[in-house]
């Protein structure tokens, strides 16, 4: 009887909570998938195959992040129940950097090599896609920050902002959708994402840390900066001195420049042991 009596007291703020996630995961769907429904309707489906060769591309900086939101994320609501705030707010904090530091390097290589990118995965055909790959690079960049300020406000018990800011972001892309098709046709679709993902990364960051301390270091953004810029440099220089198969020669000009990359970060100190180990140990812990 105790239980059920229990049951009974939290199932309607369990309900509640979940619509709020629900209809903000249904907001969420909404903004990924209204450039291409806007394009097919504005445009026809040959710029939707255009734009589409974009997306996937881009969308690689979304992919690269799950592991680490996933592992590391889901110990948030769990510290936040046992109010060990400063804990969730030096996770955050150490998320936040290693988030940076992987989708930097892609990020830059995607908007640098765009022209390349697409001739390599795809053909000439296709070379209107060079500007919104350029600029969804960025417009996930973005995402990328924002879903870590999504899963921490989800985590502490803020699912119903979240919900009012997707549906706040979902709401300008379709308009800025709407609007700037017609002048940039699917540059232009890409431009409202862009613009829509940096408004959604402003009001989510503003409502975060109004409940946590959340800083941004510059001085390990200028380093990350730096090695991201030497991963870069290592690409074309690779490039210029490797000569063989055109696949090996990529993954070797690859293999090269991150390990460049990697060891500037060390000699840098942007990673340290200390990081490491915190990581381990909030991962490992059960408490």
């Amino acid at each position: 009887l105790k239980f059920h009596f229990k049951l009974r007291l939290v199932y309607p703020e369990l309900l509640k909570y979940g619509i709020f996630i629900i209809v903000g995961a249904f907001a969420s769907v909404i903004l990924t998938q209204t450039d291409t429904l806007m394009i097919t309707y504005l445009l026809g489906l040959k710029e939707v195959g255009l734009y589409q060769a974009a997306v996937p591309l881009a969308s690689i900086l979304i992919t690269v992040i799950a592991p680490i939101t996933t592992v590391l994320l889901s110990r948030i609501s769990n510290l936040w129940a046992q109010k060990k705030k400063h804990a969730v707010e030096s996770l955050f904090l150490i998320v936040q950097k290693y988030i940076l530091i992987l989708i930097l390097p892609i990020t830059l290589t995607l908007v640098l090599f765009a022209e390349l990118i697409i001739k390599l995965v795809f053909t000439n055909q296709y070379i209107a896609a060079i500007n919104p790959l350029i600029l969804l690079s960025f417009a996930f960049m973005i995402s990328a920050m924002s879903t870590i300020l999504t899963y921490t406000l989800i985590s502490i018990g803020e699912a119903k902002k979240v919900m009012y800011i997707v549906i706040f972001g979902a709401i300008i892309n379709v308009f800025g959708n709407y609007f700037l098709i017609h002048s940039f046709r699917i540059t232009g679709a890409a431009i409202s994402t862009l613009l829509s993902s940096m408004v959604m990364f402003v009001m989510l960051r503003y409502h975060l840390s109004k409940k946590i301390v959340i800083t941004l270091d510059y001085k390990m953004l200028f380093k990350t900066l730096f090695a991201a810029v030497l991963f870069i440099v290592s690409i074309y220089l690779s490039r210029k001195l490797i000569e063989t198969n055109y696949l090996f020669e990529a993954v070797l000009c690859i293999a090269i420049s991150s390990a460049v990359y990697i060891l500037t970060l060390f000699i840098t100190k942007v990673i340290t042991k200390e990081d490491v180990t915190f990581v381990k140990k909030i991962v490992s812990s059960k408490k």
